[in-house]
């Protein structure tokens, strides 16, 4: 009977699960670290809850180990969850700190010892290593799977086309309609890349284009029945719009009246501002008050207008100085 007892303990004692963590504490640290995992047979990709506690008297500041130091090349920390201490009816606290592992290769992985550093309420610091040997068995994915072994992919299924249907008078159709697409893009390439040549055109001088409405104007008075105020209305706007470009007077949004007063206000040449106004009451009279409509003294008008650009044009125009002659003191020998 002895012996048969001594039998089924050592069988208990075999079969009993190994300790998931393990703790060596000196008796002089204040702290406790107990590591623990929830799993160790995993698939790849599945997590693993991997948690640290600790057991520390009140007042004690811990500093748990960093995610990078729980990491290698085939392990990765996902996230970290730090939990609250929860104190026991002796007084004393237990604080936890919870890490979510990934592997995502198959293997048989040990899990980094965990450190934990303390300060205790008197200054006195220090740090706890658990050497817990824990180690994560990884299993692929394929492994559970009936038939685990890579197989190629099958080829592709011959669609029979539906009676009636060929093949070549489709890829006619199909040439047909993409010769003219490609004549196409290869004509706007040509154009776009051909050379544009500038013609350039000539600007004709203020000048030039007052005497040419002046002459158009003039061409008026050759017809049977002259229209005076179409006539006189040219020859205006031509001389306005003139000396609106070859001087600084606004003389197509200005009155004659308007005018006169600006002259006077610039000091223009009395001679110059008493031809011009001339000729613009001229204007405005047979416009308005259907005044002297006869030729000669649209003619006259005509003349006054010529004046009128030759008065402007010499004042714009810089002249030479006068040339020097010396004369000796002596008189010409």
């Amino acid at each position: 009977m002895r012996r048969l007892s001594l039998v089924l303990a050592l069988v208990l004692v075999l079969l009993a699960p190994a300790p998931l963590s393990t703790a060596a504490p000196r008796l002089d640290d204040p702290i406790t670290v107990t590591v623990t995992a929830d799993v160790t047979t995993v698939r790849t990709g599945d997590q693993v809850k991997l948690r640290v506690s600790v057991a520390h008297a009140a007042g004690v500041k811990l500093q748990f180990p960093e995610p990078a130091t729980l990491q290698s090349r085939t392990l990765e920390v996902l996230r970290v969850q730090a939990g609250q201490g929860a104190r026991s009816l002796t007084g004393e606290i237990t604080t936890t700190t919870e890490y979510v592992l990934a592997a995502f290769a198959p293997g048989d992985y040990p899990v980094p010892d965990v450190r934990v550093g303390y300060e205790t309420a008197d200054g006195m610091t220090g740090a706890v290593t658990a050497t817990h040997g824990i180690r994560l068995t990884v299993e692929s994915v394929l492994a559970s799977q009936p038939n685990a072994s890579l197989q190629d992919i099958r080829p592709p299924l011959g669609l029979p086309l539906p009676p009636g249907i060929q093949v070549r008078p489709i890829a006619q159709v199909a040439l047909a309609l993409a010769l003219p697409l490609l004549a196409l893009l290869l004509l706007r390439r040509l154009l776009r890349n051909r050379r544009v040549t500038l013609v350039p055109i000539a600007v004709l001088s203020p000048e030039a284009r007052v005497r040419g409405a002046l002459q158009e104007a003039a061409a008026l008075l050759n017809e049977g029945a002259v229209e005076f105020a179409v006539y006189y209305t040219l020859l205006s706007t031509a001389v306005r719009a003139y000396l609106e470009e070859r001087t600084d007077l606004p003389a197509l949004s200005s009155t004659t009246r308007e005018l006169r007063r600006r002259m006077e206000l610039h000091g223009t040449d009395k001679w110059h501002a008493r031809v011009i106004l001339s000729l613009l009451d001229e204007c405005d009279a047979v416009k308005w008050a259907h005044a002297g409509r006869d030729l000669a003294r649209a003619q006259r008008a005509m003349t006054m207008a010529y004046e009128v650009v030759d008065l402007v044009e010499a004042a714009a125009t810089p002249q030479p100085p006068p040339s020097l002659t010396l004369t000796p003191v002596g008189g010409p020998s």
